[in-house]
């Protein structure tokens, strides 16, 4: 070590002291030289630790290789301190190398802050919270703070200078930024109250955006469509525009169903014994059938009713077993879940008829099952109907017309 200090006290820096040619030469010869070390034997003995040690952010720093920029700081350190042998033009050359070397630490900086969102990205966090957004409000900054250390630099003013002028700069910096603000405020509330995370099933018809968020920065939330294209949404959009976050869904497992039937009004009817006999036969009904009987039964005895007329007592009715029995066929399905509302109930009539909606939940949120579900189930409702003598409602067709 002490016999490269003495060889370049007694042979290098006599030819920087030169002014001309010489100096030039040997300055340029010495960069390229502590270039050619950093690359060749210190950034490849970084990368040989990283690899033989099998970090597991190792591949991160491989891939932005933050110390890259940060190894071309020495041969502009070296010009930095060149200038002081040449008096006249010390002031320039150093004024140069200083917004050089800032400008390296702005990208050294850059490249640090994307390695660090890939490490956090490697957490199971990051696929819910995301800090995308956050590190690019950073990165903002700091190119905004080394834009105004470069200036310094190049105009030999104090950085202060600069500072002190934002002030007045105030409103025409927050019209260029207004966005930029906006989208902050967004995503800090949008992160704090986890109104969207990567992964979520979202709706915002306003922007045609129906499928999942697959990244969330700063300035925009992406969403790919269930037909697989791609919609940008602004991120403070999503503080003055309603949509739907279909999370909850995904978290309990379960999606719902809600669907109406229309039935016929003039298919409705009091259960007589041909009825009854074919209804005795379905499993579901059979023990609630009598039971119900001989609840009404006994009714009717105490009111003292006369039996003379259906109307006079009460009575059961084709309709009201069709949804007794739609409600047991639903909680016996091995594909609904239990633990959640399940409802089946009769609405207000209308010139369609009178509806009888479903409302339950499919134990899956998978949507080729869910489909399946459904229509398995509805496909047994449609068929079952003819056995309670009941009728759909339809607007007629051509056909019924034909048939006048």
């Amino acid at each position: 070590m002490n016999q490269i200090e003495n060889f370049f006290n007694q042979h290098i820096l006599p030819l920087l002291k030169t002014q001309g040619f010489a100096s030039l030469i040997t300055l340029l010869v010495l960069c390229i030289l502590l270039n050619l070390i950093a690359k060749n034997y210190i950034l490849k003995f970084i990368e040989y630790i990283i690899k033989k040690r099998g970090f597991s952010w190792g591949d991160a720093f491989l891939k932005h290789k933050p110390f890259h920029n940060l190894s071309k700081i020495a041969p502009a350190l070296l010009v930095y301190h060149y200038a002081k042998f040449q008096p006249s033009y010390t002031l320039i050359i150093q004024s140069i190398s200083s917004a050089y070397i800032v400008y390296l630490f702005i990208w050294v900086i850059d490249d640090l802050l994307d390695t660090s969102l890939d490490i956090y990205n490697t957490y199971e966090k990051s696929k819910t919270k995301s800090i995308k957004g956050y590190l690019q409000v950073v990165k903002i900054l700091v190119f905004c703070f080394g834009f105004i250390f470069i200036l310094s630099a190049i105009l030999n003013k104090s950085p202060l200078y600069f500072f002190s002028s934002l002030g007045a700069m105030t409103a025409v910096l927050l019209l260029i930024f207004k966005d930029t603000i906006l989208s902050l405020v967004a995503s800090v509330q949008i992160n704090a109250n986890q109104l969207i995370q990567i992964g979520d099933w979202i709706e915002m018809p306003k922007f045609s955006a129906d499928g999942d968020v697959i990244d969330l920065n700063l300035h925009s939330v992406m969403v790919q469509n269930w037909d697989k294209t791609i919609t940008s949404i602004p991120t403070h959009k999503f503080l003055d525009e309603s949509f739907k976050n279909w999370r909850g869904m995904s978290q309990c497992g379960s999606r719902r169903i809600c669907r109406s039937i229309n039935i016929d009004l003039q298919s409705i009817k009091i259960l007589d014994e041909n009825l009854k006999e074919k209804l005795l036969k379905i499993d579901y009904l059979s023990d609630y059938i009598l039971d119900k009987e001989k609840e009404i039964n006994e009714s009717n005895l105490k009111t003292k009713v006369s039996n003379k007329n259906p109307l006079n007592g009460r009575q059961q009715t084709n309709i009201g077993l069709f949804r007794y029995y739609l409600l047991t066929y639903l909680k016996n399905h091995p594909q609904i879940n239990k633990n959640m509302t399940l409802i089946v109930r009769q609405k207000s009539p209308s010139e369609h008829g009178i509806p009888i909606q479903l409302y339950f939940f499919a134990n899956t949120t998978a949507w080729v099952e869910y489909e399946e579900i459904q229509s398995n189930i509805f496909d047994h409702i449609f068929a079952s109907s003819q056995f309670f003598d009941l009728e759909f409602f339809q607007s007629p067709s051509g056909r019924d017309f034909q048939k006048i």
